[in-house]
């Protein structure tokens, strides 16, 4: 596996973070416009940070390549959110590096069940969530 480095989101980021969400969704043909689902991108710290959540990003080369978020939903649930990894290191880990992070903070965190939403075009995610025990409804 690649060198990953992976920190916790800075408000420095916050360029970098939304581009990385629209490259790699527009890789999946996914994206559709910016809008108000997009949102929380604005307050990363409140809803994330602030809120007994995480949003974690993974350098290399000095560059952000990979994001994952979590999103309190009630004192049990969190919600997985804003999994992404840059297109030109897809298929590296990165995404699974992010994934075990994030877990692993949700369960320090107290969380019994993690959810999580992919649309129906994000079929590589899909796959990569139910290889991690992740179960459809």
């Amino acid at each position: 596996m690649a060198k990953l480095v992976i920190r916790q989101y800075q408000l420095s980021d916050k360029e970098e973070v939304f581009d990385l969400h629209v490259r790699a969704l527009k890789k999946e043909d996914a994206y559709m416009y910016t809008g108000t689902w997009e949102k929380d991108f604005e307050d990363i710290e409140g809803i994330y940070l602030n809120n007994r959540g995480e949003f974690l990003v993974g350098i290399k080369d000095h560059k952000i390549v990979a994001m994952g978020s979590l999103r309190k939903m009630t004192d049990d649930i969190v919600e997985l959110r804003r999994m992404r990894v840059d297109p030109s290191f897809q298929r590296m880990g990165f995404g699974q590096m992010i994934l075990d992070a994030l877990e692993k903070k949700a369960r320090k965190l107290g969380y019994k069940i993690i959810q999580l939403n992919t649309s129906a075009r994000q079929v590589p995610a899909q796959k990569f969530y139910e290889k991690n025990g992740y179960i459809p409804n």
